[in-house]
C-alpha cells in the first residue's frame, strides 16, 4: 500500500465531523478508522527502524534482543537456566597464530513444568528440559530475527555469567511507536502524569494529527515487568485508558520522536533523499535517568550507514519538519540536531534555528473544518515568513492567507529583489518614460535565471546629494555629469506555484538558489546589459581586462591569470609549477591514532582476558597429576609454573570482541565512539580540512574562510609595504599619467557592500589562501606517515573596482609577485600553529572523558577475576609481555617449552604397535582400560574437558605398552635436518606450523638449530631438527620416503628446501 493511499485515508479521518470532549471514544475512533484502513505497519516511514512492527521494546540498560527473548520466553512460562560445562576451543592471536584452550562455559537449558492432564500420574507436576536455542527456534521459529540471533550470539552468552541478561529484567524499558493511536494519546495519560497542551481540547490539540499524518514518532518509558502482562506488542492498544475501560500498561514518561525529511541530499547508500526520526528535547512525566541518552542512541544507531553516513555533519536548511508544526522552546531544530549528533563548539548549529513546514497534499485538504483549516494555513505561513526574512539574503518574499470563498481558503504570496548601481552619470532614458520602458524589457529579457519568471522590472535614478535632475531635462553635459544613484527592481511571478503553505516554500527556495545565491553574478549580468544599451559607461574593470587579453599586463613569476572565470570576474592563480615548489610543512592525518593505543593499553589486562585463582588451582593440580601419571613427578614449584601457563581463560563483554592487539584504527574508532568524540567527525584519519573547516577549492586544493582570515591578519605589515610600493610603482593608461604619483590608495571610494577592492588590503582584493596535501606519506622514523602540505593563494577582482584602484591593485600584485616568499611563510606559521591547537585542544577533551570512558568500561570485570599471571600461554595476547616473558615465548615459538621440562623419554622394550584404526582396548565390562582411574583423575581436576581424557587415555595406554616386556621389539629414535621456510600468509607462525609437523605419523620433536632462524615481511626460514621414533625392524630411510615427506607435503604454507642425512640418537 503507497503513501498515498495513507494520505487519503488520513484527509477522511481529518474530515470526520463528530465533536470532541476530552477522552472521548470519538477522538480515539477516528485513529482506529485510519489504521483500519491502512493496517500495514510496511506502508508508513521507518520500516526499518521498527524491523517492520509498529512498536519496538528498546532496554534502558542490557541487550534489546536478549531482552525481548527473554520477556517472551517468561510469557509462556519457560525458566531459563545455565550448566557448566568444559570445552577445548581455538583462538586466533597475533599473527594468525591458532592456540587451543579449555574454557568452561554454560550450556543453556529451558524448562518449563506441566501437568500431567491424565493416566496414573495425573495431576503431577512435570518438568520437561531442553537446549535453550531449540526453545527459541520452537516458539519464534526457525527463520526468525530472534532464532539468527541466537546462533550468531550463544557463544557470547554462555560466557561467564552473561545469560543473566536473558534473565534478569532492567527496571525501565521504553517502547517506541509508530502506531496512530499512541502517537494519538502522546499528552493523554493525565492519570499518569503526562499531559499537556497537545492533549485533546488542548491549545496545541491541531498538531496531534499532523504529527500522526506526518508519520513521527512517540516513545514511552514502562516498568520491565509490566511488558510480560502484555499479550501481542503489535495490538491496536497496549497502554491503559481507564476513561474507556482499556486495560494495559502504564507508562511513566514520554518523549516525541520527530520526523525530518531532506530532499536535497543522498542517504548512505546513495538513494536521493533520506528522512531522519529524532528525538526532542524535552520529556514529559517522570523524570526517568538516562532515558533521553537511552532513545537518542536506539535511534542514531538505528540510522547511521542508512539515512546518513557516519562522521557526517548535514545541512540543516536541507530539511523540512513534518508532522506538527509546534516546538517547545527548548527543543528547537537546532538544539534537537545538535544533541542527536552529539556535535561541539563550532560544529553546533544555531540552537534556535528552524527550517520550513511541509505537508503533503492530502495533509493540509481541510475541507469541512473551516477553523482549523484557517488556524492550521496561518499558522504555517507565519512560519514560513519568518523563515524567508532568514533564508533570502538580498530579496524579500511574504505570503497571507486569503479566504477567496465561504468557508475557502488559499496562500497568496510575492517576493522582489534590488539591485543598487552608485555613481552612474545621469541619462535621459531614466527619466524618459518609453525609454525607461524599453530598459526594462532588455534587462527582462537577459533571462537572468530559469525560475521563477519576472513579473516587472523597474528602474530608477536617485541623483547624489546636492544635485538634481529636472523633470523636464533630457540632455546630459558629458563634461559635468551629474551622478546618482540606480536602483533595478525585479518582481518574480507566482504564476506557476501552487496556493498553498509548501508552494509558498516552493516559491522562496527557488527564489533563493537562482537569484539570491547568484546576487553578485546578476548585478554584473544587469550592469552589462545597461552599458549594451549605453545607458551605463564602460567600467575600469572591462579596460583590465581588454589589457589582459590584449597581452599588455606585466607578466608575473607566480601568478597566471584566468579572465574566463567569468564574465564579470579576473582571478591570479599561482602557477601549478610554484605551488608544487611551495611546501608549507608536514602533517600525519592519523595523529590521534598512537595516543588512542596508548590509551587502549592503559586498560586492565583482564579486560582482554583474564583467569581466575581456582583455575589456576585446578590447572596446577592437573599438570602435577599427569606428571604422576607418566612416571616424571614435578616438584610443586615446577606444577606451579605449569599451572600458571595453562590455566584456562574467560573474555569479558564491552570490547566488541577486539583484542590488546587490535587495529589501531579500530582502537580508535571504538574509544572515539565510547567518549562520544566521533559524532559529526571521523577522527581516525583527520584530514586538514577537519581542522581549518574547508570547502573545495578545485583540484587538490582546499579553501577555508578562518585560514584565509587568520593569514591576512598576519599580513598587516607586509600589507603596508606593498601598498607603499603599489603607490609609486607602474603605470597603466586609465587617466593621465602625470596624476598617477599622486594616488592615495587608502582612500575611501563609494561603493556598494559587494565591491572586491576597497581600501587595497588583501581582504579587499580577494586574497584566498589554499592548502592542499601530498598523497606520498613517509614511513621513516623522524617523520613517520607524514607527507608535504602545499600552500597556494589566489587574487580575485571583480567588475567593482574603480580606476584609482585598477591601476592600484596590478602594481599591488607586481609587489606580491616579488615577495612571494614572505606570504608563503606567514601562511606556514599560520598552518603549524592551527594544527598544534587543534591537536591540543583535541587531546584536552580526551583527557577530560577518558576517565570516566575507562571506568565504564572495566566496571564489567567480574570481582574474582584476576590477571593472567607470569608465563601464560595466552599472555601475549593481553598485554605487552616482560624480557623474560619474551624470551620463554620465543623459546616456545622455535619449538621448545620456553621453560626446564624434567626428561620423559621413553625406555624399554614393548609389543607389537596397535594398528591405526584398530578397536580401542575394553575389558569384560565394556569400559575401557583403565576408565577408572582416567574418571578419578577427571574429577580432581575439576574437569569434563574431553581432550584431557583422551590424553589421559593415551598416556596410561603408552606407558602399559612400554612397561609390557617383549624383548623382539625396540623403540628407536632418529634424528634428521631439514631446511625450510613458512609462509606467514598461509601458514600462521612457527608454532602453529611445528604443530602440524609433530602430527605426522612418529615425530615427536621439530626445533629450530641454533643461529639458522631468520625472517622477513613474508616468510619464516630455518633449518630445523624433527626427531622420530620408529620400532626396531623398521627402516628410516622407509619411513622418511612414506611417512615423513608426504606428511611435510601436506603442511600449509611449507615449503621443504633440503633434507639432511639421518641420525640414530640415544632416546
Amino acid at each position: 500500500m503507497s503513501l498515498d493511499n495513507v494520505f487519503k485515508g488520513w484527509r477522511q479521518f481529518l474530515n470526520e465531523e463528530e465533536e470532541l470532549t476530552e477522552g472521548s471514544e470519538e477522538w480515539i475512533a477516528r485513529a482506529e478508522n485510519f489504521i483500519a484502513d491502512n493496517p500495514d505497519p510496511a506502508d508508513y516511514p521507518f520500516n526499518d527502524m521498527f524491523d517492520g512492527k509498529f512498536r519496538q521494546v528498546v532496554p534502558m540498560g542490557g541487550d534489546k534482543m536478549a531482552l525481548h527473548v527473554g520477556t517472551g520466553l517468561r510469557k509462556e512460562d519457560y525458566r531459563i537456566v545455565a550448566k557448566p560445562e568444559t570445552k577445548t576451543i581455538t583462538r586466533t592471536g597475533e599473527g594468525g597464530v591458532k592456540t587451543d584452550e579449555e574454557v568452561t562455559r554454560n550450556a543453556l537449558f529451558t524448562e518449563k513444568d506441566t501437568v500431567i492432564p491424565k493416566g496414573p500420574k495425573a495431576g503431577e507436576t512435570r518438568t520437561t528440559t531442553q537446549k535453550l536455542g531449540r526453545t527459541i527456534r520452537k516458539e519464534f521459529g526457525a527463520n526468525s530475527k530472534e532464532y539468527q540471533w541466537w546462533e550468531k550470539n550463544q557463544t557470547f552468552y554462555g560466557e561467564d555469567d552473561n545469560y543473566t541478561a536473558l534473565t534478569n529484567l532492567p527496571e525501565y524499558s521504553i517502547v517506541v511507536s509508530r502506531h496512530p493511536i499512541d502517537v494519538m494519546r502522546m499528552s493523554d495519560f493525565s492519570w499518569a502524569g503526562i499531559t499537556s497542551c497537545h492533549r485533546e481540547g488542548g491549545e496545541y490539540q491541531k498538531c496531534v494529527p499532523g504529527e500522526v499524518a506526518g508519520q513521527g514518532g512517540v516513545a514511552y518509558v514502562v516498568k520491565t515487568e509490566d511488558l510480560e502482562d502484555v499479550g501481542d506488542l503489535q495490538g491496536e492498544e497496549v497502554f491503559a485508558d481507564p476513561d474507556r475501560d482499556i486495560d494495559g500498561i502504564a507508562p511513566i514518561a514520554r518523549h516525541r520522536l520527530r520526523r525530518f525529511d531532506n530532499d536535497q541530499d543522498k542517504d548512505a547508500t546513495g538513494v536521493e533523499g533520506y528522512s531522519l526520526l529524532v528525538p526532542d528535547m524535552v520529556t514529559y512525566g517522570k523524570k526517568v535517568r538516562k532515558f533521553y541518552d537511552a532513545l537518542r542512541d536506539w535511534s542514531y544507531e538505528s540510522q547511521v550507514g542508512k539515512a546518513f553516513e557516519a562522521g557526517v555533519r548535514p545541512k540543516l536548511s536541507n530539511f523540512v519538519s513534518r508532522g506538527g508544526t509546534y516546538f517547545d522552546g527548548s527543543s528547537r531544530p537546532g538544539s534537537m540536531f545538535n544533541e542527536f549528533f552529539q556535535l561541539e563548539g563550532d560544529d553546533q548549529y544555531n540552537p534556535n534555528a528552524r527550517m520550513p513546514h511541509q505537508r503533503e497534499d492530502d495533509e493540509v485538504d481541510f475541507v469541512a473544518d473551516t477553523t482549523d483549516e484557517l488556524r492550521e494555513m496561518e499558522q504555517g505561513v507565519e512560519e514560513n515568513n519568518q523563515w524567508a526574512q532568514q533564508y533570502l539574503e538580498h530579496g524579500h518574499a511574504g505570503a497571507e492567507v486569503i479566504e477567496y470563498d465561504e468557508g475557502q481558503f488559499y496562500v497568496t504570496f510575492s517576493a522582489a529583489m534590488e539591485f543598487e548601481f552608485d555613481n552612474i552619470p545621469y541619462d535621459p532614458s531614466f527619466k524618459d518614460y518609453r525609454s525607461r520602458g524599453f530598459l526594462e524589457q532588455a534587462i527582462e529579457e537577459v533571462g537572468l535565471a530559469d525560475y521563477p519568471s519576472l513579473e516587472d522590472v523597474t528602474v530608477t535614478f536617485y541623483p547624489n546629494h546636492g544635485q538634481q535632475v529636472s523633470e523636464q531635462e533630457l540632455k546630459v553635459d558629458p563634461d559635468n555629469p551629474i551622478l546618482g544613484r540606480v536602483d533595478v527592481g525585479i518582481v518574480f511571478s507566482s504564476e506557476n506555484y501552487q496556493p498553498t503553505v509548501d508552494g509558498f516554500e516552493e516559491f522562496v527556495r527557488d527564489i533563493g538558489s537562482e537569484y539570491d545565491s547568484e546576487y553578485k553574478n546578476i548585478k554584473n549580468q544587469i550592469y552589462t546589459k545597461m552599458i549594451e544599451e549605453e545607458a551605463f559607461p564602460e567600467r575600469p574593470f572591462d579596460t583590465l581586462k581588454r589589457m589582459i587579453e590584449d597581452g599588455d599586463l606585466p607578466e608575473f613569476k607566480h601568478f597566471e591569470v584566468h579572465p574566463e572565470d567569468g564574465p564579470d570576474e579576473i582571478e591570479f592563480r599561482m602557477k601549478k609549477n610554484e605551488i608544487s615548489k611551495n611546501v608549507i610543512g608536514k602533517y600525519n592525518p592519523e595523529w590521534l591514532n598512537p595516543t588512542m593505543q596508548k590509551l587502549w593499553k592503559s586498560l586492565d589486562s583482564r579486560m582482554f582476558g583474564f583467569t581466575k585463582q581456582a583455575h589456576i588451582d585446578a590447572s596446577t593440580a592437573g599438570s602435577a597429576e599427569i606428571a604422576d601419571l607418566e612416571g616424571n613427578p614435578m616438584t610443586p614449584e615446577e606444577a606451579a609454573a605449569s599451572g600458571a601457563r595453562i590455566a584456562r581463560t574467560s573474555m569479558p563483554t564491552g570490547l566488541e570482541g577486539q583484542s590488546y592487539h587490535a587495529q589501531p584504527s579500530e582502537v580508535a574508532k571504538l574509544l572515539l565512539r565510547r567518549m562520544k568524540l566521533d559524532r559529526g567527525k571521523d577522527l581516525r584519519k583527520i584530514p586538514l580540512s577537519y581542522i581549518w573547516g574547508s570547502a573545495s577549492g578545485g583540484g587538490s586544493l582546499s579553501e577555508s574562510d578562518e585560514y584565509t582570515k587568520l593569514v591576512r591578519q598576519q599580513l598587516t605589515a607586509f600589507n603596508q609595504k606593498a601598498k607603499e610600493f603599489a603607490a609609486k610603482q607602474l603605470d597603466l593608461p586609465f587617466a593621465d599619467k602625470g596624476d598617477q604619483r599622486d594616488l592615495s590608495f587608502m582612500d575611501k571610494y563609494t561603493h556598494d557592500e559587494d565591491d572586491v577592492v576597497d581600501d587595497l588590503d588583501f581582504t579587499a582584493l580577494g586574497f584566498t589562501a589554499q592548502f592542499g596535501q601530498g598523497r606520498y606519506f613517509a614511513a621513516n622514523k623522524k617523520a613517520p606517515n607524514m607527507s608535504n602540505i602545499y600552500g597556494a593563494f589566489n587574487m580575485k577582482f571583480d567588475g567593482g573596482m574603480t580606476e584609482e584602484e585598477g591601476k592600484a591593485a596590478i602594481a599591488f600584485m607586481k609587489y606580491v609577485d616579488d615577495q612571494a616568499y614572505q606570504v608563503s611563510e606567514v601562511m606556514q606559521e599560520v598552518m603549524m600553529r592551527g594544527i598544534q591547537q587543534f591537536q591540543m585542544d583535541t587531546i584536552e577533551k580526551i583527557r577530560n572523558r577518558w576517565t570516566k570512558v575507562k571506568e565504564e568500561i572495566e566496571s564489567v570485570l567480574p570481582g574474582d577475576s584476576v590477571p593472567l599471571p607470569f608465563g601464560h600461554m595466552q599472555a601475549h595476547h593481553v598485554r605487552d609481555l616482560s624480557d623474560e616473558e619474551t624470551e620463554m615465548a620465543g623459546k616456545a615459538r622455535a619449538g621448545g617449552s620456553g621453560e626446564p621440562q624434567p626428561a620423559r623419554g621413553l625406555r624399554g622394550v614393548v609389543r607389537d604397535p596397535v594398528p591405526a584404526g584398530a578397536p580401542i582396548a575394553r575389558n569384560a565390562a565394556g569400559e575401557r582400560v583403565h576408565e577408572n582411574i582416567v574418571n578419578k583423575v577427571m574429577k580432581r581436576l575439576g574437569t569434563k574437558s574431553p581432550l584431557i581424557r583422551e590424553a589421559l587415555f593415551k598416556t596410561l595406554e603408552k606407558k602399559q605398552l612400554v612397561q609390557e616386556i617383549d624383548d623382539q621389539y625396540e623403540l628407536l629414535l632418529y634424528a634428521i635436518p631439514v631446511r625450510i621456510s613458512i609462509a606467514k600468509s598461509l601458514g600462521g607462525d612457527k608454532t602453529q606450523t611445528f604443530n602440524e609437523i609433530r602430527g605426522i605419523e612418529g615425530c615427536t620433536v621439530v626445533r629450530d638449530i641454533q643461529g639458522t632462524a631468520r625472517e622477513d615481511d613474508k616468510n619464516y626460514y630455518s633449518t630445523v631438527v624433527i626427531k622420530f621414533e620408529l620400532l626396531s625392524g623398521k627402516g628410516p630411510m622407509d619411513y622418511k620416503a612414506k611417512e615423513l615427506i608426504p606428511g611435510l607435503k601436506q603442511v600449509k604454507g611449507l615449503i621443504v628446501y633440503n633434507i639432511g642425512d639421518i641420525e640414530q640418537v640415544k632416546m
